[in-house]
Formats: C-alpha cells, sequence, structure tokens
C-alpha cells in the first residue's frame, strides 16, 4: 500500500520486491503483571494523547502515519514480528556483533 503521505514512492513490490512486509511501530510497554484497570486507563490516556491534533500535525511533519491499536493486538504485532524477523536472522546466519 502506497503511504498518503508519499504517494510517488512506489511500493516494494511496485519496485520488484515481492512478499516484502516492512512496517515501523513505536509502542509503549508495560509490565506484564500489570493490573488490568492501570492498563485500560493508560491505554485510554494514551489513545486519547495520540488522537491530538498538535501530536497527528507532528506524526505527519515526520511522515509518519498515526495509528492505535488495542493492547492485545500489539502484543500480536510485537509476537508476529519477532517471529518473522527472528527466523530472518536464523536464515541469514546473522551475529550480534
Amino acid at each position: 500500500m502506497r503511504q498518503p503521505s508519499q504517494p510517488e514512492v512506489p511500493t516494494f513490490q511496485e519496485s520488484g520486491v515481492p512478499n516484502m512486509v516492512l512496517h515501523h511501530w513505536f509502542g509503549f510497554l508495560a509490565p506484564a503483571a500489570l493490573p488490568k484497570p492501570v492498563l485500560t486507563r493508560l491505554h485510554a490516556e494514551i489513545v486519547a494523547a495520540a488522537a491530538q491534533p498538535a501530536i497527528v500535525a507532528r506524526y505527519k511533519a515526520l511522515i509518519l502515519e498515526p495509528a492505535t491499536s488495542s493492547p492485545e493486538e500489539f502484543r500480536e504485532l510485537i509476537a508476529s514480528d519477532l517471529a518473522r524477523w527472528g527466523k530472518v536472522v536464523r536464515e541469514a546466519g546473522i551475529k550480534a556483533q
């Protein structure tokens, strides 16, 4: 999918790199034992802050598309990325230096 902020930039597929999935994300992490009411409140406050016009404008100025998700969706995204990129690292034999 082309980015709305940069419609002239071709996608990976359009550039001849099929099946490439790459996205950037930023998020907040908390201890696993965080009480559910605290997590719910924290999530609500972060979503509200992310929707503020000044925040949205700043992200767009940085050519980022602001978006939020539920804590469960974010947990799934992290797990998915760890699995995907872990496989890439293992198959390529990449080692930490």
